[in-house]
């Protein structure tokens, strides 16, 4: 199942890795323009298994958040 968990798009580095790691979510479904505040809570990424952006690519940098499976909207969407 899923569950909406919205993410305040003011929050950075541990206020926003603080939502992150307590709502425990496994997956993220996120704009790139998200990109650099994602990057000042990288420590939450420990949780979040996949990560998926909007757009239909991955943007530049994103791969230093650490999580495990980085998606673009297209590639996500093939997977069914």
């Amino acid at each position: 199942g899923l569950v909406q968990a919205p993410v305040n798009p003011d929050f950075k580095g541990e206020f926003l890795a603080y939502q992150m790691e307590h709502c425990e979510a496994a997956a993220m479904i996120v704009d790139a323009a998200m990109l650099p505040q994602l990057l000042t809570a990288r420590e939450a990424f420990r949780v979040v298994k996949s990560l998926v952006f909007t757009s239909d690519a991955v943007p530049d940098g994103a791969a230093a958040l650490g999580a495990p499976t980085v998606l673009g909207w297209e590639e996500f969407v093939a997977l069914g």
